[in-house]
């Protein structure tokens, strides 16, 4: 987690309110970092670094994450599922193949960055949620295997799109 990012969203009724109202987030990469730059409603704005993945996972618990229960681990799957949707419509050709390879890469390879525009912004939208927020390594696994069952499972009834379109109904 980040402090200084997070004392600034608090601001804002963070927790509580996961997406302060009004409050407009943009990702920008200079000289290999990746930055937050935030804007608030009364104009304020900050830019903040965020760390790699790696440096910000939680201390894995004892035991292993069996079920993701969607309340408690909302944040972490809307992180995922809003970067697949921002994905989408800049891209209007995305297809539920396509989500199903980058989320099984990033099972694979969760930390490993530069393979590919969606990926990237999945990854950032955890870099900032981790900064946000404690989660486990172990977690944010068991989150991204959450949306791949999702996207299989709306694949399967819904088409090539079947869970693009879906998912866009509710981020």
């Amino acid at each position: 987690m980040d402090p200084d990012i997070r004392s600034w969203f608090e601001r804002f009724g963070f927790p509580k309110d996961p997406v302060p109202p009004g409050l407009t987030m943009t990702f920008v990469r200079r000289e290999g970092t990746l930055f937050a730059r935030l804007h608030s409603p009364d104009g304020d704005e900050i830019e903040r670094p965020l760390r790699p993945l790696a440096d910000l996972f939680a201390a894995d618990a004892p035991e292993p994450v069996l079920e993701v229960d969607p309340d408690r681990y909302l944040s972490l799957l809307q992180s995922i599922e809003i970067a697949i949707v921002e994905f989408d419509s800049e891209h209007p050709g995305a297809t539920d193949a396509k989500v199903l390879r980058v989320l099984d890469g990033l099972i694979e390879r969760l930390e490993e960055e530069a393979l590919g525009p969606m990926r990237t912004r999945i990854q950032d939208r955890l870099r900032l949620e981790l900064s946000l927020r404690d989660w486990t390594r172990a977690e944010v696994l068991a989150c991204l295997n959450k949306v791949r069952k999702s996207v299989k499972l709306h694949r399967s009834s819904g088409g090539e799109r079947g869970y693009l379109d879906f998912i866009r109904g509710y981020v």
